[in-house]
């Protein structure tokens, strides 16, 4: 047998809500030099290749970094390209062989990028200046400067 009650039901105490930190992935200082070497023939590449170049990299390694760096380059548009030989080194970075030129792709920190290639365009050297922590290289050149940051919400 059931006993009903009616009196005023006690209201429940309320909860403290917690606070969930979270981090976000953003990519700064972005800069794309299409023709580095300007007076060199056979060196200049266009902006759309070289982020489907820097996408296909990135896309090898799962990571909020890497998905951060492939969010922000759909928004300016890649093909996903077919890579060999895809390597990690803590010294250089990632480097890769990528699509039909087998153009050799190297991402890593600027000192250990500019050990391998031609010296740096000027405004890729200032926004490393600026702070970018990461070169885009192709075939001994370097193409794009970036950093990727992570804040905490």
């Amino acid at each position: 047998m059931r006993f009903l009650w009616f009196g005023r039901k006690k209201a429940a105490a309320p909860q403290a809500q917690e606070h969930v930190a979270v981090e976000t992935w953003s990519v700064n200082n972005f800069v794309v030099v299409e023709s580095p070497l300007a007076g060199a023939a056979g060196t200049t590449i266009e902006s759309s290749t070289i982020y489907s170049y820097l996408a296909t990299l990135a896309q090898q390694e799962q990571t909020p970094a890497s998905q951060a760096l492939v969010e922000f380059l759909q928004e300016r548009g890649f093909a996903t390209l077919e890579i060999s030989n895809y390597a990690h080194s803590e010294s250089l970075g990632y480097s890769c062989k990528v699509g039909d030129t087998n153009a050799t792709v190297l991402l890593g920190g600027p000192v250990g990028i500019a050990r391998v290639t031609t010296p740096f365009h000027t405004e890729i050297a200032q926004a490393i200046g600026a702070g970018a922590n990461q070169v885009l290289a192709i075939d001994g050149i370097a193409y794009a400067a970036f950093s990727i940051d992570s804040t905490i919400e």
